[in-house]
């Protein structure tokens, strides 16, 4: 006979469905932020650094005293240029500081929210059943954690699982959708 103690399910299953899809479209967003934003300062930087470039080898062949006004001029340029790039540069790290913090953030508070209903559902199985007893001692040992009790599967197990299943089941909607698209 199985036992199951549904509400701790739910509770682990909606939570990581919620959190799958969340992180999930956190990477959509963060993707089309980095396309809206990123392509043209980046360009920019480009831009301005070839220009840096030039302008140094232009520098560079003036060797005269008599041509100090030009090498002035070409320094001063120089000078601008850097810190154009240092401007754009800075906003483009800020720009893409977000998108590539937030999913780690996210990630870090999901972890949080794991262990804790690891933490509350350690010490009860989320399912229990006599056939499982039949499994070798080690694939016990594992599907019991964090509870320990032989023949029951405990929250990291399903927390894993369901991650799998919904992680799997969103990918397979955004192609679906994807497909119908085209």
């Amino acid at each position: 006979m199985i036992h199951v103690e549904y509400s701790q399910v739910m509770v682990v299953c909606i939570s990581v469905l919620v959190l799958e899809s969340v992180e999930f479209c956190l990477k959509k967003v963060t993707t089309f932020l980095q396309g809206l934003f990123g392509g043209k300062r980046y360009r920019r930087v480009m831009e301005i650094k070839d220009k840096i470039r030039e302008l140094e080898k232009e520098k560079n062949e003036y060797h005269s005293v008599d041509q100090f006004p030009k090498i002035a001029k070409i320094e001063r340029k120089i000078i601008q240029l850097e810190l154009e790039d240092k401007e754009i540069s800075l906003s483009y790290y800020i720009t893409f500081g977000i998108p590539i913090l937030l999913p780690i953030i996210y990630k870090a508070l999901t972890y949080c929210i794991y262990i804790s209903l690891i933490i509350t559902y350690r010490h009860t199985p989320i399912l229990s059943s006599e056939h499982l007893l039949s499994l070798p001692q080690i694939i016990l040992l594992s599907l019991a954690l964090p509870t320990g009790i032989e023949g029951g599967i405990g929250c990291v197990y399903v927390i894993l699982t369901a991650r799998m299943i919904f992680s799997h089941l969103l990918k397979r909607v955004v192609i679906r959708k994807h497909r119908k698209t085209e």
